[in-house]
């Protein structure tokens, strides 16, 4: 210890370079690491993408999605399979285990691909693997406004002009339009006209296509120079594409296109809108990648709309996800200076006097260690989250802990001395915090960060507390001169200690049974509140904002949809406590996001009158969250597996009657869309073969004539609007138009539809759902009250009733893991016990002291947890974290009594940790503002915990120590000590 302090007092310059380089390197780091709200894990997940147009959804199943699935099922390292086929697409999402290199496995599974789509029809696209990201929901909502541009032209700018231009911020995935009105040049073909001509839509698709191109010829030579030759042919006004000419082989003249097709700039079909308090709008919805920054892409994107200046165009951010982090960390960052104001104050007022390097110098330990913390980030690739951040505050606290337990009376301590305690701390730490991750790295990742940054904290602090109290002297020195050093306050702790009044000051006198009776009450209460407590073990942020949904059967076009999604919208406005909301509609969906004042309502209330005013708006079904709660952890979904789809639809649909009247069961949504009436077309193979058509040749000519198709581009203002071949409306209105179709087949002759085939009314699925190549319809409901627990033992018990054979019900994948993770949990702590025996038994070198220790510091984690698990009703992922912490401070205490006979020692030492640490924690627990909850939940479990390791320890080791009356008798009726 002398030679450390003769070095550090030699080279004061070289250590206060040092410590200048590492603020500096940590203030460049500062700036460059990422900021995020939770730790981000990219999901394993690829999915299989294949497109079939025109192909019917039974037909593409049994094609596409069925081979498909048998092909890659045989890759290991699969945990679930689901798929769905609707017509003319399939898709089929692959989720893998933890861990598991995607990029070898994309390839190992495009391998298996190639071998099996040899085999499909040629009208198939390539398949595409692409990451899958389970989270679409927008993190930015943008509105495009004018006052000088209709709705029609602000579309067109929000495709062309405001879409492309922000899709290559990175971590961007999708961006897509909605509202307004889509401009679009249409030619609308008489196809009486069309047939007396002697053409098809089809030659109207191939003229168009080809003359509307410019072309690069070659060089030619003038006056000794090479010239690039260009034809230009692309249609430069509608009057052009007007004067398209044909010539017609059977009448023997060119005619032009006007003849027989109305060509006009028009409207596309509304197919979504998008309003913010009922006033029509253009908005553009952006959508994050998996490990996309949702910081680092609303800052760009905010810029690149600066960037971006359109005349008479103004850009309005209506919903930002972002806006959360920063509450959330600028709420943290004001209640910590608060803190930390209050704990200088009290310092200042026990001392009467502030001048002392010992508190300097743990002050100047926190932007030391802050800034060492971010550079570790930097070159470790990993975000600054809100665990790193109770990392640091937390670990300050723990510090002042550690630090008054260790030190002597001149304020210092011995490295030499304490090492192995310190080094004891540090091991029961990471024995806490990390077995959980190997078990689970989905919960285990905040826990293994908690963990390695809370001992990377300490470690700062432990080994450059010295070097950093002689640098800080020696710079007090040069600034101020000589000067007298306040005696430290260890020295006089029996004076100040005779003025000081603690609530932990008083006698506890009770007989050994009475002890571990209580004991042991303690502990079984402790076990049952763990036990029952509903865990949520993962991320949540409360914050003002609403989410609603607005779900409607199959068959719903957009103008009923919207009709009723108006009336949801006004009834929203006049709730109480109403202060925003921005929809997305879409046909037979829509999309709400609600903000409101809650210092006018709660956010559960306001849900509840809501929902009460809205009423029953069948057949379109209504249901809301608060956005925190909108996680996949959150929708609890159960999945009836079987193979006829009627019997599924059926099944489902009473399955989730039942699990509406479950008590403690509040929202239940189908997640499929029930089959769909429609109009059947049975091609007769024999009559269209005789009449040279085929499928695909009918099936080309009904979407074309009917739906339309977009056949080429038309630029007007630098602009490009679609071209679309339709037939005109009296062709296509009714079911009868179907009769008057005809097809021009291959040799040029004309074949009437209802020849080649016969019509059936029929019903079918929208889409087809599998899971682990099983035919599965899903539903997902909400609860109200109870635990997960109770999902598992009431709910899929009591929807297994009365099922037919070959069908049977799984919860979902979501829902398994989160009892996965509840049962673990379990396994983690005991292991984690096991290990700090192990760390207690080398450090004492004794099988009994640890048993004490351990049996001392599991009293304040019982009592801790019951309390917090009353009070919050939860056993939350905070919660979780501020028990592991309890464990390691009662163990450390526990450990310095043995070694020591005092822990933080007694008297003042003991009451000026505690209160420290209140003063530096009480402005975030009182003060919690949106975002806050998260760590008042750590901070207010650590304070608990902390004074219970306080009191409880102190009073409970000589009972635990001296063992049960019964051994005691036995020993005594033994003669042994």
């Amino acid at each position: 210890m002398t030679d450390l302090k003769v070095f550090f007092r030699e080279h004061i310059l070289s250590m206060s370079m040092l410590f200048s380089g590492f603020l500096l390197f940590g203030f460049l780091a500062f700036f460059q690491v990422p900021i995020t709200l939770f730790p981000t894990m990219e999901y394993p997940g690829l999915t299989i993408s294949v497109e079939y147009p025109g192909a019917d959804v039974l037909l593409v199943e049994e094609l596409l999605t069925v081979p498909l699935e048998e092909a890659v099922s045989g890759v290991g390292g699969i945990e679930e399979i689901r798929s769905y086929a609707e017509r003319g697409k399939t898709e089929i999402n692959l989720e893998f285990r933890k861990g598991i290199n995607i990029d070898l496995k994309s390839l190992e599974i495009r391998e298996r691909i190639d071998m099996v789509s040899s085999n499909f029809p040629r009208e198939v696209h390539k398949p595409l693997v692409l990451q899958y990201d389970p989270d679409q929901r927008p993190v930015m909502i943008l509105s495009v406004e004018s006052q000088k541009f209709d709705f029609a032209i602000l579309r067109s700018i929000a495709d062309n002009e405001v879409r492309r231009y922000l899709e290559n911020v990175e971590g961007v995935s999708k961006i897509s339009s909605s509202g307004g009105k889509v401009r679009e040049v249409l030619i609308g073909c008489d196809l009486q006209k069309l047939r007396a001509y002697g053409l098809g839509l089809e030659d109207i698709q191939e003229a168009v296509q080809h003359n509307n191109k410019d072309a690069s010829i070659g060089a030619v030579e003038k006056s000794g120079r090479k010239v690039q030759l260009k034809v230009f042919g692309k249609y430069s006004s509608l009057r052009d594409l007007q004067k398209q000419p044909f010539h017609s082989k059977e009448l023997g003249r060119i005619f032009f296109l006007e003849d027989f097709a109305e060509v006009s700039f028009a409207y596309r079909d509304e197919e979504s809108s998008s309003r913010i308090n009922g006033k029509e709008t253009v908005s553009v919805f952006v959508y994050k990648s998996s490990l996309g920054n949702t910081l680092q892409i609303a800052s760009s994107i905010r810029q690149k709309l600066e960037e971006l200046v359109l005349p008479d165009v103004h850009f309005n951010v209506v919903y930002d996800q972002s806006e959360s982090i920063r509450k959330t960390y600028q709420n943290i960052i004001i209640c910590f200076f608060v803190g930390a104001l209050l704990l200088g104050g009290f310092w200042y007022w026990r001392r009467r006097r502030g001048r002392d390097e010992n508190y300097i110098t743990l002050f100047c330990q926190l932007p030391l260690n802050f800034f060492l913390v971010e550079f570790v980030l930097f070159i470790s690739k990993i975000d600054f989250d809100i665990v790193i951040a109770c990392s640091v505050i937390v670990g300050f606290a723990l510090w002042l802990i550690v630090y008054q337990s260790l030190s002597k009376d001149e304020g210092v301590f011995s490295l030499q001395n304490t090492i192995g305690d310190f080094f004891s701390l540090v091991v029961i730490v990471l024995s806490l915090c990390l077995p959980l991750y190997y078990l689970d790295p989905d919960t285990g990742q905040s826990t293994m960060r908690l963990g390695l940054f809370i001992v990377l904290y300490l470690s700062c602090s432990y080994f450059l507390f010295l070097p950093l109290h002689f640098v800080i002297g020696r710079i007090r020195a040069l600034l101020i001169g000589s000067y007298v050093s306040v005696p430290d306050f260890y020295k006089n702790s029996d004076v100040l200690n005779s003025n000081f009044s603690s609530p932990f000051r008083f006698n506890w006198n009770v007989s050994e049974r009475v002890f571990w009776g209580l004991y042991i009450i303690v502990l079984l209460f402790g076990l049952f509140r763990l036990v029952k407590s509903e865990k949520e073990l993962f991320y949540s942020i409360e914050n003002k904002r609403i989410l609603g949904f607005v779900e409607f059967p199959s068959g719903f076009n957009f103008p009923q949809t919207n009709e009723v999604v108006k009336k949801v919208e006004s009834k929203i406005a006049e709730a109480e406590g109403f202060a925003e909301i921005t929809s997305k509609i879409d046909p037979g969906h829509a999309f709400l996001v609600i903000t409101i004042d809650e210092s006018k309502i709660d956010g559960d209330k306001f849900i509840q009158n809501v929902r009460a005013s809205i009423g029953d708006i069948s057949p379109a079904f209504c249901y809301f969250s608060r956005e925190s709660e909108n996680s996949k952890f959150k929708d609890i979904r159960i999945d009836i597996l079987g193979d006829d789809l009627d019997k599924l639809d059926e099944l489902a649909k009473n399955a989730a009657g039942k699990a509406s009247k479950i008590p403690g069961v509040g929202d239940v949504v189908l997640n499929y869309k029930s089959p769909r009436d429609e109009l059947e077309l049975s091609l007769n193979n024999n009559k269209a073969s005789g009449a040279s058509l085929n499928n695909a040749e009918i099936a080309g000519f009904l979407k074309t004539a009917i739906q339309g198709s977009v056949i080429s581009k038309y630029v007007e203002d630098h602009r490009e609007l679609d071209i679309r071949l339709r037939a005109l409306k009296e062709f296509r209105n009714s079911k009868q138009s179907l009769e008057r179709f005809v097809v021009k087949n291959q040799v040029g002759k004309y074949v009437p539809i209802p020849e080649v085939t016969t019509q059936k009314e029929s019903h079918s699925p929208t889409k087809v759902f599998r899971k682990n190549k099983k035919r599965v319809l899903s539903f997902s409901l909400r609860l109200t009250s109870g635990s997960y627990i109770s999902v598992k033992s009431n709910i899929v018990q009591e929807l297994e009733k009365d099922l037919p054979e070959n069908y049977y019900i799984e919860p979902g994948r979501s829902m398994e893991k989160i009892w996965e993770t509840e049962n673990r949990l379990y396994g983690v702590i005991c292991f984690s016990l096991v290990l700090i025996y192990m760390v207690l038994a080398s450090y004492f070198e004794s099988f009994k002291e640890p048993f004490a220790v351990l049996f001392t510091a599991v009293l304040p984690f019982f009592i801790t947890l019951s309390a917090m698990s009353l009070v919050f009703g939860t056993l939350s992922l905070p919660i979780y974290l501020g028990l592991l912490l309890t464990i390691s401070i009662s163990c450390f205490h526990v450990m310095r009594i043995l070694k020591t006979g005092e822990a933080i020692g007694s008297g003042f030492r003991k009451r000026s940790a505690i209160f420290g640490i209140l003063a530096l924690c009480i402005p975030q627990i009182v003060f919690a503002r949106e975002g806050g909850r998260f760590l008042m939940e750590f901070e207010l479990t650590i304070i608990v915990g902390y004074s219970c390791s306080l009191f409880i320890t102190t009073k409970a080791l000589p009972y635990i120590l001296s063992g049960p009356p019964r051994l005691v008798l036995r020993q005594a009726q033994d003669g042994s000590p």
